[in-house]
């Protein structure tokens, strides 16, 4: 299983990211690499900034995935901006996301 991953070091990201890792999935991750010292060895880790589009655009060519789990969303805006980029990049579709909701 080949995936790509939007974020990969936050506390349910990089768990994410060591199981597929330990089940022997191929892992890319995008990330702005502020916390590189999190992302594992045996992932390939294409440093970018979630908005620069044209930037992953160009990182990404044309390039396909089984899966895309985007674990920077926060509002139901930026999910569907997401799902909209990262559906061209996945076959057919297979994509998750992570919105964080507030609690009060």
């Amino acid at each position: 299983m080949n995936v790509l991953i939007i974020g990969g070091t936050g506390v349910l990201s990089s768990a994410v990211t060591n199981e597929a890792l330990r089940q022997g999935f191929k892992v890319t991750m995008i990330n702005r690499g502020s916390r590189s010292n999190l992302i594992p060895d045996n992932v390939e880790f294409l440093k970018s900034d979630k908005n620069d589009l044209k930037k992953i655009r160009h990182l990404l060519g044309e390039r396909r995935f089984d899966a895309v789990m985007d674990y920077l969303c926060y509002s139901d805006d930026e999910v569907a901006d997401s799902f909209n980029f990262y559906s061209h990049y996945t076959k057919p579709v297979s994509y998750t996301h992570l919105r964080a909701h507030e609690t009060s």
